[in-house]
């Protein structure tokens, strides 16, 4: 994901605590909640564990349908926003 696109989605779940937790829990990173309430930006690291484990196949279309899920549907348009203004540039 572009930097941009991380910092957006960071404000978005981080702002709440039980987002960025409903987060962890759709990626199976629930056992880490106690380290990840330490950290600056839980959402941050969520996504960079998120995009480690999806570095062989893009996982953009996964990561839009975990946020649905959630009921994050302000995240997933920012997906689908920020990811055809990359493909503009391309």
């Amino acid at each position: 994901l572009p930097v941009v696109t991380t910092q957006r989605l960071c404000k978005l779940l981080d702002s709440k605590e039980s987002e960025w937790q409903k987060f962890a829990k759709h990626i199976g990173m629930e056992r880490y909640i106690s380290y990840l309430k330490s950290q600056l930006s839980p959402t941050a690291v969520l996504l960079n564990i998120w995009e480690t484990r999806s570095r062989d196949e893009p996982g953009v279309n996964d990561l839009k349908t975990i946020f649905c899920a959630m009921d994050r549907t302000d995240c997933a348009n920012l997906l689908d926003i920020e990811t055809n203004i990359q493909n503009c540039h391309l």
